[in-house]
């Protein structure tokens, strides 16, 4: 299974403002914020990929090539909804399945989506395309107050990182001290501990 993300979040978890607080950067001074908003977004995709989580809402194309599964788990939570399930039919086209034919199950975190027992599925085992299903949903929080402290607090360690440090560093360095404890309270937030 691989997935990317169709519409990324239009909001971040960390504002320019917290940003500007923990470097200890005066509000009034602007020179840098454009370098802050792009730390800031990349240390959003950066604790996406340590937690498994979408942060803020974002719509996510997933797909798989196994046909003998009739359970989907998806690879970013929490999950808010599903809006189609698509499989290539015989020539290899995406098709809508009915929503009527499965179930989505938004407790587990991540969420995944189970074929009913009384469902056919709708495609053929000798029929393989790579990517035959399809799978696009919504996961994320819906405001930044509701992203976990930890991860928030991860996110500014490692904008300070990288605010501090802008060129590559290498390896062993006392610097990544920060990087260490920035990953550690990540791992309290990790999909999988849930």
């Amino acid at each position: 299974m691989a997935y990317k993300i169709t519409s990324g979040p239009t909001t971040e978890p960390v504002t320019l403002t917290e940003a500007k607080l923990w470097l200890k950067i005066h509000e009034d001074v602007s020179d840098d914020d454009e370098l802050i908003r792009g730390l800031i977004a990349t240390s959003r995709t950066w604790a996406e990929r340590g937690t498994g989580q979408a942060l803020l809402t974002q719509t996510v194309q997933e797909v798989w090539d196994n046909l003998h599964t009739r359970c989907f788990e998806f690879s970013l939570g929490p999950l808010v909804s599903v809006t189609s399930f698509e499989y290539r039919n015989s020539l290899g086209v995406y098709t809508t399945w009915a929503s009527t034919n499965y179930t989505i199950d938004d407790i587990s975190n991540p969420g995944r989506l189970v074929v009913n027992n009384t469902s056919t599925l709708p495609y053929s085992g000798s029929t393989i395309y790579p990517n035959m299903i399809r799978i696009t949903y919504v996961a994320g929080k819906s405001t930044p107050a509701e992203v976990d402290a930890n991860i928030k607090t991860a996110m500014l360690l490692q904008i300070r990182l990288m605010y501090d440090n802008r060129e590559d560093m290498p390896l062993g360095k006392e610097t990544s001290v920060f990087a260490r404890s920035a990953w550690n309270l990540l791992s309290i937030s990790r999909t999988n501990l849930l």
